[in-house]
């Protein structure tokens, strides 16, 4: 995008008088990055400076490690940052962490991004968040995107009852049965086999 010379003078002028790029790119609708470029070719630095880490790559990490799995959501809350998108990016890059990314939010999961050092943590922590029975397509996505990481976990799960045909009038006796003691049809019918 071509910017005049008198705004690009206007915007630089600004910045050395001690106003901040980002100050200044939101008067003029510009983006930050657009307003520090065009004041580092013209030799000018704003005064302001990044905010210091207020954790180091290493403690992110520790910290983590202390989570096994955590979202990216709530280490931020916990770390007290806004937002660690980049860096954490970064961080994978140099394979200091890993994350998993979800589309879309999943009841069972709450998240977006989950991140990990260890594919043991990850499938450590599948394991225990999701529930025994969950809908088919979602475990085989889930088991897909693992095994693409190369983490093998089993999500399937064993049914603990196995379906009985029975004749339909005699079901809907029963029904009416377990409906007159208020209880279910299926506590019911154990009432009836352990004899009470």
């Amino acid at each position: 995008m071509a910017v005049d010379k008198k705004l690009k003078e206007k915007i630089i002028k600004e910045v050395q008088e001690g106003k901040s790029y980002y100050s200044v790119a939101k008067k003029y609708n510009f983006t930050p990055s657009s307003v520090r470029d065009i004041c580092l070719r013209a030799g000018v630095k704003s005064k302001f400076k990044h905010a210091e880490k207020k954790y180091t790559d290493e403690e992110i990490i520790d910290f983590v490690k202390s989570k096994g799995v955590i979202s990216q959501r709530e280490l931020e809350k916990e770390l007290g940052y806004t937002a660690l998108n980049h860096r954490l990016l970064r961080m994978a890059r140099d394979g200091k962490i890993r994350f998993i990314r979800l589309l879309g939010r999943s009841k069972y999961l709450g998240c977006k991004r989950l991140v990990y050092v260890d594919d043991e943590d990850l499938k450590k922590w599948f394991l225990e968040q999701l529930p025994n029975k969950m809908p088919k397509g979602l475990r085989a996505l889930l088991r897909s995107k693992l095994k693409d990481l190369g983490v093998d976990v089993d999500l399937s799960y064993k049914y603990a009852s196995r379906a009985v045909g029975i004749d339909p009038e005699l079901y809907d006796k029963l029904k009416e049965e377990a409906r007159k003691k208020n209880v279910s049809l299926k506590k019911y019918v154990e009432d009836i086999l352990k004899g009470r």
